[in-house]
């Protein structure tokens, strides 16, 4: 017969013991000190939910349908990731030496490096461009594009831009017929150089290099603009500030590109990835030197572990907030739009998976995010990205060099 354990009074008194005691120093997760305020991450009530504190500010981080699976496991805990010894730019610095970081140095990580695999080989991606009117009305287009770095591997520049070009990245429309052939070919630079930028227009089967003061138009089809594509640095007639910063708690339920019902758009369901919830951020002020640009402040949200910018709202020059976007980062390795999975790919690596954009005046919403990518995609030739391909190739298939 088996024994059985008797209870006694003792027992019990050792289990509230160990309830009262041990068990809430096992929640307690590892302070650490950014911008002199502690900041932790411990389980929440709920499961699945984590509590996140930085200094006096606190929030409850919880499971939403666009996280992937990593990100659900951990929480806001995923955000080391990206301040863990040895990785590459744009993270190699310490948090201390990022803390030391002027606003268009934060921008420039945030936007021009991180958003486009900078610190990797390339990406290919097949993509979209959803834009929904105030009745409903959607105009949605596809696109391909493809973007080589040259900050680790240089192999496929001329020897006289070895040093000097960072990356050169195209994208072609490919749906609708009437936009199929546009593209835009963009070469960045190291240093305060401009991007040359050409747009091939098919109407007129001629390329045309765009000057600075086109990143102000409105992107066909969109109400975005061209200085929205991140591959886009720092402007030198635009002054990037640090005011502030803020523990990141995310955006409403019921806003455009963070709803939760079956009243979502197929952008917002298929956008999936990280959104920055529970991170320390800075806050970035964007301010232009002109009276008559097309804002007149933009006020920024920025990781400070990951680097990554996670919200935005522009303002006119009556104070109004004209436009919001909401930003999403896709952890590639867990990604299942990742068409080329395989074992060299680190948790680390991310690319800039989908935005969320909103019009409170006028109402209309637009995403743009990925149906599909490749990452570090050894198949590439080196030198694809140029003029000649973006108004030929590229509109026929997105591997169109195989």
């Amino acid at each position: 017969m088996t024994k059985q354990t008797r209870i006694t009074p003792a027992t019990i008194a050792l289990y509230l013991l160990v309830v009262a005691f041990i068990v809430p120093l096992l929640a307690v997760a590892e302070e650490e000190m950014i911008l002199g305020k502690p900041y932790s991450v411990t389980a929440g009530e709920e499961p699945g939910t984590f509590v996140c504190t930085w200094g006096e500010e606190s929030h409850v981080w919880k499971p939403k349908p666009w996280h992937p699976w990593d990100y659900k496991d951990v929480g806001p805990n995923i955000y080391s990731r990206w301040t863990q010894e040895g990785l590459p730019y744009p993270w190699e610095q310490s948090m201390e030496d990022r803390l030391k970081n002027d606003g268009a140095e934060v921008h420039d990580r945030s936007y021009t490096a991180l958003y486009y695999n900078e610190f990797g080989e390339n990406y290919i991606t097949d993509w979209n461009i959803d834009l929904t009117s105030p009745d409903g009305t959607e105009r949605n287009k596809t696109l391909h594009e493809w973007m080589l770095a040259y900050r680790i591997d240089t192999s496929g520049l001329p020897k006289s831009l070895v040093g000097k070009v960072r990356a050169r990245y195209m994208f072609t429309f490919v749906a609708p017929n009437d936009f199929r052939g546009l593209g835009i070919s963009t070469t960045i630079y190291y240093g305060a150089k401009f991007n040359d930028e050409f747009l091939y227009t098919p109407a007129a089967r001629r390329v045309r290099r765009l000057p600075q003061a086109a990143r102000q138009d409105i992107i066909p089809g969109a109400i975005a603009r061209w200085e929205d594509f991140p591959q886009v640095k720092p402007f030198p007639d635009i002054q990037y500030t640090i005011v502030g910063s803020e523990l990141y708690k995310g955006r409403p339920d019921n806003e455009f590109g963070h709803r939760l019902g079956d009243d979502r758009t197929h952008g917002e369901k298929v956008n999936i990835g990280i959104d920055g919830v529970c991170e320390p951020s800075y806050v970035l002020e964007i301010v232009p030197d002109s009276p008559d640009y097309w804002y007149a402040k933009q006020r920024r949200i920025i990781g400070i572990k990951t680097g990554s910018s996670w919200y935005e709202e522009i303002f006119n020059s009556k104070g109004e907030i004209t436009r919001t976007r909401s930003n999403r980062r896709s952890v590639a390795h867990s990604d299942p739009r990742l068409q080329n999975a395989n074992e060299e790919l680190e948790d680390w690596q991310l690319i800039w998976g989908g935005e969320h954009f909103y019009e409170p005046l006028s109402g209309f919403a637009m995403s743009w995010y990925m149906n599909k990518f490749w990452i570090n995609e050894q198949s590439i030739p080196r030198d694809i990205v140029n003029v000649d391909n973006l108004s030929k190739e590229p509109v026929r298939k997105i591997l169109f060099w195989q």
